[in-house]
């Protein structure tokens, strides 16, 4: 993940060295990093989980934990492996811009033996709320644009799949202005971000989402006149959204 742009005007980082806590492994640079809720971890940084709350911004270098350790609070301080610090970009208005990884628990089945445009999900998800969004299968490389949500297990395709989609883990894009409190279902995973189902995770708005189907080409901001109904061979998806759920205002 990095800034894009910042909605209250900076255009320059806002850097502090916080304790790292990484549980015996690494966190990657780009990362979103929380408070620390444990004992062990109070007045640190950790890496942000599915039940992400509290953000304190973007780890703007790798944590090693081979070469830096972890922050020991009850460990010998002196001892520079038990009081590792790194960079953290703590402005709370940045925009902040990541891949779309695919779903690691949600899935997506047509309800005909054959090309649908109703989809049935694996895993219920709080209704109007993937309504606008993009959902892609890396099987058969159909995008496809995702014009209702009415019931928690079901959406509703504009336009039918090309092929049956028989329990997909696929890639789903959120819409955007996606995200509140109402709708959660965004899980940081290391640098990148993934849309699953109802989990109460970060909790996230969407500024603008992108496709890439072609690294030498660029962004391309995703259009529900252009891009419904269309094939690509390993597209990249990325969003840009502001952390609602941060630190330094979580009002």
């Amino acid at each position: 993940m990095f800034v894009t742009a910042d909605l209250g005007g900076s255009h320059r980082e806002i850097l502090r060295k916080f304790l790292v806590y990484g549980a015996a492994g690494d966190i990657p640079q780009g990362s979103l990093v929380m408070e620390g809720a444990a004992a062990a971890t109070f007045g640190s940084v950790i890496d942000a989980t599915a039940t992400a709350a509290n953000i304190v911004g973007l780890l703007t270098q790798l944590h090693d934990y081979s070469v830096a350790g972890d922050w020991t609070w009850n460990g010998t301080l002196a001892t520079a492996t038990n009081r590792p610090l790194a960079d953290v970009d703590v402005r709370p208005f940045a925009v902040i811009r990541c891949e779309i990884d695919v779903c690691a628990t949600q899935t997506f089945d047509a309800d005909a033996n054959g090309a649908d445009t109703d989809i049935s999900l694996g895993t219920a998800s709080n209704t109007d709320t993937k309504g606008g969004s993009w959902i892609y299968d890396s099987t058969s490389g159909d995008i496809r644009y995702v014009e209702d949500h009415a019931a928690t297990s079901d959406v509703d395709l504009n336009t039918a799949t090309s092929t049956d989609w028989d329990t997909i883990a696929g890639y789903w894009c959120p819409a955007r202005l996606y995200g509140s409190v109402a709708n959660q279902g965004f899980t940081p995973s290391d640098d990148k971000g993934i849309l699953e189902g109802n989990e109460t995770t970060l909790i996230i708005k969407t500024v603008d989402n992108f496709l890439v189907r072609d690294e030498n080409k660029g962004y391309t901001r995703l259009n529900p006149g252009i891009h419904d109904a269309i094939s690509a061979t390993n597209p990249k998806f990325f969003i840009d959204f502001v952390v609602l759920d941060h630190a330094f205002n979580n009002l």
